[in-house]
């Protein structure tokens, strides 16, 4: 052996190694965005900082009770079908915030502050395992058939965990998933 073909097979390691990077699975490049109230982990590759934004808009709305903020993140005609398939319609949006807010405060143990959003996994809408074609087939029984393929377009199905502090302690929810859905170039979340 040569070192014109040692040279070879290292460069072809390299570059194999770093193809395989670039094809990692989602985590492979964690970081931190501390640019709100609470910090937001997430993998950069994955993510972009308008859908970070949102996330944070969402669950600050939910910690401050703030259903005008609660109700912009969300399709309008998807919380409406929550609310009237989960409630039998007896609920306005202010009323659901409240259990949602609720359910969290229950978890803490108390009144809460969201202190850390993980994202542990993102799968795109063509991911058998994403769960998105529920999503898929819901708006289109809602707003009529191929609607889906008119007005989104991008989905993104999150799995989530966030912490809360109670007092003195802290709490960890259990994995959540969450969809970031662009409908008609505006972003949404479908809890």
């Amino acid at each position: 052996m040569n070192y014109t073909s040692t040279l070879r097979r290292g460069t072809a390691a390299v570059l194999a190694g770093a193809l395989l990077l670039s094809f990692a699975a989602y985590g492979a490049t964690l970081r931190e965005d501390t640019s709100h109230d609470f910090t937001i982990e997430y993998d950069k590759r994955f993510l972009e900082q308008d859908e970070l934004d949102l996330l944070f808009s969402y669950y600050d709305s939910i910690q401050k009770q703030d259903v005008t903020e609660f109700t912009s993140c969300i399709v309008d005609f998807y919380l409406d079908y929550i609310i009237e398939n989960m409630y039998g319609g007896l609920l306005q949006s202010d009323a659901y915030l409240t259990k949602v807010h609720d359910a969290f405060q229950t978890a803490a143990g108390g009144d809460f502050t969201f202190s850390y959003l993980q994202i542990t996994d993102c799968k795109d809408e063509d991911s058998p395992t994403s769960g998105v074609d529920y999503l898929k087939d819901m708006f289109n029984t809602l707003q009529g058939e191929d609607y889906w393929t008119t007005h989104v377009r991008d989905c993104k199905a999150l799995t989530t965990k966030i912490a809360m502090t109670s007092g003195d302690k802290s709490v960890d929810s259990q994995d959540m998933t969450v969809y970031l859905v662009n409908l008609d170039g505006t972003l949404y979340v479908c809890p």
